[in-house]
């Protein structure tokens, strides 16, 4: 159990953490939605219409202070994304004895005994996490340069509500985030409804939505939601041809990312 006492919009993040991931049925008619424009060719045309968009700059050069409003938010994912790479999820899959597919949903497919051994592995793999979390090289930068442009940011994670409260007080982002969705929202990624509840929090249109991740979860979540995805490429994802598959941007860094942001850019048209 963990407290929220810090700020008003602490409180509000829960209550909405709270109320939403107890029901997410109001989002069903989008998730449909989304389900079939994954699978229709013609999404492309959305994408389309999305890329135009990246056409000018998001953040403001050197020689400009001017800020083209076409992208309204970010979505970003925490570990590997806000965070360096450090938990190896391949090793923690081999422990649990679940080496493919929703690892969470599949523990819950256990035997008791199984399944509370499984969960504290993940309590012991998640704990070591907090321990040596430590910030992604140019994260800090961007945040600032979004909020100075007001783009809404927000975080999108499978990690659990424990570990998200760490790094939003290890790094006094309290107030950077808004939602900070755990796990504890249901259904989580890859399933869209978490980025669509941020859109409609924020009342902005998906596809003026960048969602920024490392793993193929993010890129699922943010393409299904109809998002703009942006793939954050590590030693753990290169040939993860599915998440390649589903990302309009593809970077090595999070520098790489801000220079696309401030120069403009077009995101390709994924396969799928």
């Amino acid at each position: 159990t963990h407290t929220h006492t810090h700020t008003h919009a602490r409180r509000r993040r829960t209550e909405d953490e709270t109320r939403f991931g107890s029901s997410s049925t109001e989002y069903g008619a989008k998730y449909d939605m989304a389900q079939q424009l994954k699978g229709n060719p013609m999404v492309g045309g959305v994408v389309y219409g999305v890329r135009k968009l990246w056409a000018t700059s998001l953040l403001p050069s050197a020689s400009s202070h001017k800020i083209t409003k076409s992208i309204k938010g970010v979505i970003w994912d925490l570990d590997g994304t806000l965070t360096v790479p450090y938990l190896d999820f391949a090793l923690m899959r081999r422990k649990i004895g679940v080496p493919t597919g929703d690892v969470l949903k599949v523990i819950e497919t256990f035997e008791p005994e199984r399944r509370e051994k499984a969960h504290a592995i993940i309590k012991e793999w998640e704990e070591d996490g907090r321990r040596n979390m430590k910030l992604q090289p140019g994260v800090a930068s961007l945040i600032d340069s979004l909020r100075e442009a007001d783009v809404r940011q927000a975080i999108v994670t499978r990690n659990n509500a424990e570990t998200l409260e760490h790094f939003l007080d290890s790094f006094e982002f309290a107030e950077c985030f808004e939602p900070a969705l755990s796990r504890e929202f249901t259904p989580c990624k890859p399933a869209p409804h978490p980025a669509l509840h941020v859109c409609s929090a924020w009342e902005v249109d998906p596809s003026r939505v960048l969602f920024v991740g490392d793993g193929v979860d993010d890129m699922l979540c943010g393409h299904a939601a109809g998002n703009i995805t942006a793939l954050l490429l590590n030693d753990h994802n290169r040939a993860n041809r599915l998440a390649l598959d589903h990302a309009h941007l593809v970077v090595e860094t999070i520098d790489e990312l801000r220079a696309h942001l401030t120069k403009g850019l077009h995101v390709r048209i994924p396969p799928h």
